[in-house]
């Protein structure tokens, strides 16, 4: 079994992931990651996007910490520029990812409130408005009998 897989008709989360970080040259054994390393960042991530960023983030770091530049007889090789477009990359998926998500503040509107008052799973508030009004005794300095 190979290390690593490609289908271009996306059917999996993997394959997403693998066409998101162009990680996409599996044939000719040219891949950054194996299935394997990517289904246990799947675990970590769950969605398919967040792991891409993930390893857009990782692969930056990798070609950050190799020496700038290779040159090996007339082929040179310059990773600085790598990092720096997975770098680029990783913002413009996250910047992709923050546009779909929708904000919520809590307890703006009366059926927020009443159903998070009403749900049993969730953790209630240590105290609460008019917790301390309760009745005290009322105590008579007139009364003579004491």
């Amino acid at each position: 079994m190979a290390d690593a897989t490609y289908d271009p008709t996306l059917a999996t989360d993997l394959d997403k992931i693998r066409f998101l970080i162009q990680d996409t040259d599996v044939s000719t054994g040219n891949y950054a990651f194996k299935d394997a390393e990517i289904n246990g960042m799947l675990a970590i991530w769950v969605s398919y996007k967040s792991c891409a960023i993930a390893c857009c983030e990782i692969l930056a770091i990798k070609y950050a910490n190799m020496s700038e530049e290779k040159e090996i007889g007339s082929l040179r090789l310059a990773y600085a520029n790598r990092a720096q477009k997975y770098k680029m990359l990783a913002e413009m998926l996250r910047q992709q990812v923050l546009k779909f998500v929708k904000p919520y503040c809590g307890g703006i509107s009366d059926s927020d409130k009443t159903d998070y008052q009403t749900d049993s799973d969730a953790v209630q508030p240590a105290f609460k408005r008019g917790m301390m009004k309760e009745k005290l005794p009322i105590i008579d300095y007139n009364d003579q009998t004491q």
